[in-house]
This record gives C-alpha cells, structure tokens and sequence, in this order.
C-alpha cells in the first residue's frame, strides 16, 4: 500500500508481481484478468487525472519549485550540500529532472564521493563552499550543521564574480544552514523548509481532488471486472449450445455431402463458411443477452431454458467424439 496519493511505483510493482506470478504459473485466467485490469486502470489515472502531477515530498517540490523559478533546468548547475538521505533524494531528483551538473559536497569527501557515485554527480568539499558557489544556478542544503553555512558576508562578493546571474538557494536544514539575511541581496531567491511544506500542502490538497476522480475510474474499472466473472457462470452454457452448433453444421455437411460432390474446393470451402456464418449469427444475440444476463435471476432461467430446448445436456452426435454438457445454475433462495 503506497504511503503516497497518487505514487507510480506502487502500480510498477504490482505489474512486476504478475510477471513473476506468470513465469511461475502461480497465475490463472481470473488473477491474469485482475491483474491486467488493475494496470489498466492505473494507466487511465495517470492519463486523466493530475493525482501523480504534483509532489508530496519535500525533495520532489524542492526541484518543481526550482524549475517554477528557473525554468528547464537542462543547462543549470546544482549544488548539493550534505549527504544524508535527503541530500540523496534531492540529488536525484535534480539529476531525473534534467539538471545539466550535479555536484554534492560535504566536510567527508569521502560521503560526498559515495553519494554522488549513486546518481552521476559529482563531489566537493565543504570547505571550498565559498569558492563553489559562483557556478551553480541552485544550491540546496540539507545538513545537521549547528549554525549557518552560507551567510551574507560568504554571498556578497559571490554574487558580484557571477555577472548577473540570479541564485536560488533552498534550504532544507533545521536548524537554517543559509542565513535569513542573504535573502536581501539582489538576485538571490531562497526557498526554505516552511516554504516547501506550504507547497506539499497545497499539493496534497489538489491531489485530494484528483483522487475523487481516480475513485471513479477505478471503480467502473471494478465493474468490468465483476460484470466479467458475473459472466463465467454462464460461459459453460454459451460453449455447450455453440458447441452444438458446431455438430449440427458438421452434421448437416456430412449428410449433403453427395449434393457438392461436384464442386470445386473452393466452392465446397465457401458452402462450409456460409454454414458456419449462419450458424454463428443465429447464437450472436442470445449469446450477447446471456453475458447481459450474468449474475441475475434471468440468466438462471435462461440458462435452464437453453439446457431444455437445446438438449445441453445429452451427448451429442457419437461421431463427433464431444459432449455439450453444463451445469446448472442454482441460487440461495431468500
């Protein structure tokens, strides 16, 4: 069960599951038909609802909200600093949403190394910060410090080395790792933890909305499903009277067969197909009306009704080497 609205691994692992369960034959023609409804539906709400469209994590709103300020992050830079598992999340949240460069940096080069080997980044010291961060277009920090990393005093002459380009700084430490004050410096944007919490918010509120009609879609897909196993109870009478079919138009042939003897193959094959097509057109719409039927009494009589007109019971034709046999319907009374 997804701890998230809206969350696509869950429906990835779902499909994963029936992969194994197929390759195990620990699958049959009901779970296969579950299953495949399932991702089914899952495809129709990611494609017409907005329930997987907006974040709920603060990492994935981090780089959303980045993109919302700075637009295509393909040519941006970004600066990670930390690497504990937030700092990881936003690193490749940074790197799947296109970041051109991603470096993380951290007082154990080694962590940083580590981390950045995990999604295609690149690792830094802490200690060289101030010289870093006249490069990168986002900086985000998410470490345990004490006190402040980044200040105004660090950003100042920073901002000055980097011709004009705007910075955006986002905070996700507590305490701050970037100091309040630097927001007041022309070009800088800061986003911190309060901020992207009101965004996850406003996020879970939407996908609330979403989830009203992801609802729907997946209980009609529910109905198709039930309406189908409904209709398993009456497939052995539609195989058994169209098996009959099939003898009696077997049967007919063979009783002709010196009327066409004269014929060429290909005429014989074209009376076979006429037949054949008469036959099927005559049992199409019973056919239909019995699937509409399913689950109601009306099928049960029919059902019935089919067994006693057609004989659905009795052995056919001891030629033919079939039995047209079904089982009857019956229901609980009260």
């Amino acid at each position: 069960e997804s701890m998230v609205l809206g969350e696509a691994e869950i429906q990835g692992q779902v499909k994963r599951a029936h992969e194994l369960a197929l390759v195990e034959g620990a699958s049959g023609p009901i779970l296969n038909r579950l299953f495949r409804g399932a991702i089914a539906a899952g495809g129709r709400v990611r494609n017409e609802t907005g329930v997987s469209e907006k974040g709920m994590s603060i990492a994935s709103v981090a780089v959303s909200e980045a993109k919302r300020i700075l637009g295509d992050l393909a040519n941006r830079q970004a600066l990670v600093v930390g690497a504990g598992a937030t700092a990881e999340l936003v690193g490749r949240s940074l790197n799947a949403g296109g970041a051109e460069s991603v470096f993380v940096a951290n007082r154990h080069f080694d962590r940083a190394l580590g981390l950045a080997d995990r999604f295609g980044g690149q690792a830094a010291r802490v200690a060289d910060l101030p010289g870093q961060l006249a490069e990168p277009d986002i900086v985000v920090s998410a470490t345990n410090s004490p006190h402040h990393l980044i200040d105004r005093e660090m950003l100042e002459p920073v901002m000055g080395s980097r011709d004009g380009r705007p910075l955006l700084l986002v905070d996700l430490a507590v305490p701050r790792d970037i100091d309040p004050e630097v927001r007041k410096l022309p070009g800088i944007s800061v986003l911190d933890i309060d901020d992207l919490q009101l965004v996850v918010e406003r996020n879970a509120a939407s996908r609330a909305d979403e989830g009203l009609k992801a609802e729907r879609i997946l209980n009609a897909e529910l109905d198709l499903f039930e309406r189908w196993v409904e209709s398993l109870e009456v497939l052995p009478a539609i195989v058994a009277l169209r098996e009959r079919a099939e003898e009696i138009v077997r049967r007919v042939l063979a009783e002709n067969e010196d009327r066409w003897m004269n014929l060429s193959d290909a005429d014989r094959d074209r009376v076979e197909a006429v037949t054949r097509a008469v036959a099927q057109r005559m049992l199409h719409e019973p056919t239909l009306r019995l699937k509409e039927m399913a689950g109601t009494e009306a099928a049960y009589e029919a059902v019935n009704a089919l067994q006693e007109l057609f004989g659905l019971n009795a052995e056919t034709d001891p030629g033919g080497g079939s039995e047209a046999t079904v089982t009857p319907i019956r229901r609980e009374e009260g």
